[in-house]
């Protein structure tokens, strides 16, 4: 009895180990790492920015079922520019205003007001986000333990009674899978079921629906 014992500590003690090895274990990223030129990062940004004031401008002329397309590159980049104390490297300040700017500002503020980290949050770096047919697939490292682990995950995106609404089809914590049911139960409670988290979900009055379609993410108009 007591050597059954001792092999099911054994056992035990083995596999917490090679837990803890997968979880700090540094899975591969998702894309290679590119240095992109500021003037670059600028404008993919700026793009992105551009697109959401055309499906804006739009909404307020009366128009319907304008689509707006979307690549990671243009999302990262925005993302970047909303949080540049977690980004990898600042965007530099846009070019002087130009007609119809002030509307695009608008827009820049309400990103930022949906992105930034709150104290009781976790600050997250080197992100990277890619649209791969209909899912997008994101990676991103924070502290664990105060030591660094990167979370990679992946999902579809849609819309729910007018809030984005995401499915989870994997999700990892350094290179150990996690079960993508126990991630949609967590995300449910934690953001879905909590008002602070749930606002920042809410899509822009001017925006019907959401999606991932062939590598980009497409926003709909109402």
């Amino acid at each position: 009895m007591l050597k059954i014992y001792r092999a099911v500590q054994i056992v035990l003690l083995v596999g917490i180990l090679i837990s803890l090895i997968l979880l700090l274990k540094r899975p591969q990223r998702l894309q290679v790492q590119q240095v992109v030129p500021p003037v670059a990062q600028a404008a993919a940004a700026d793009s992105f920015q551009t697109k959401l004031g055309e499906l804006e401008q739009a909404h307020a002329n009366g128009q319907t079922g304008l689509e707006a397309h979307i690549s990671s590159q243009e999302v990262a980049a925005a993302l970047a520019a909303a949080n540049p104390q977690t980004a990898n490297q600042q965007v530099p300040s846009a070019q002087p205003a130009q007609p119809g700017s002030a509307q695009q500002s608008s827009t820049t503020d309400d990103l930022n007001a949906n992105t930034s980290l709150s104290p009781d949050q976790v600050a997250v770096t080197d992100q990277q986000v890619v649209f791969d047919g209909d899912q997008v697939k994101g990676q991103f490292t924070t502290k664990l333990a105060g030591k660094d682990v990167v979370v990679t995950f992946s999902g579809r995106l849609g819309s729910k009674n007018g809030y984005v609404d995401f499915v989870p089809t994997s999700f990892q914590v350094g290179s150990m899978p996690i079960p993508a049911a126990l991630v949609q139960e967590a995300f449910e409670k934690k953001i879905l079921n909590d008002a602070s988290t749930r606002d920042k979900l809410k899509l822009p009055d001017y925006v019907s629906d959401l999606k991932i379609e062939n590598g980009q993410l497409v926003l709909v108009e109402k």
